[in-house]
């Protein structure tokens, strides 16, 4: 794949979450598998910026890609159990500004 792909597969897994965001925080409490659903998401988010860092050349370390791989480690590395809802939820709240700082980091 190329980083234009890998990039468009960024934005549409970002855009993907926040579609996912419920009506209420009491909603997204009592939805379990829409938590492991947005969860990985998130994880497919940050092997996506992964790919496209590397594809596109970047050094690591750089955000905001460094920053979705690093979530994506601590995310992919958990027990269903141990899944912070409270955090997922704040992010999943977040993921549009994220989706922003992915288009300016990427404007020409």
């Amino acid at each position: 794949m190329t980083a234009a792909e890998f990039l468009a597969g960024l934005r549409r897994t970002l855009t993907e979450i926040t579609q996912l965001v419920p009506e209420s925080r009491d909603a997204w409490d009592r939805g379990r598998v829409l938590q492991l659903a947005v969860m990985k998401l998130w994880i497919d988010a940050g092997n996506y910026a992964e790919s496209y860092r590397k594809a596109a050349g970047l050094a690591a370390g750089v955000e905001p890609w460094s920053g979705l791989v690093g979530y994506r480690g601590i995310l992919a590395h958990l027990l269903p159990e141990d899944l912070n809802p409270d955090r997922l939820w704040y992010d999943m709240n977040d993921a549009g500004a994220v989706l922003a700082d992915i288009d300016d980091a990427t404007r020409p």
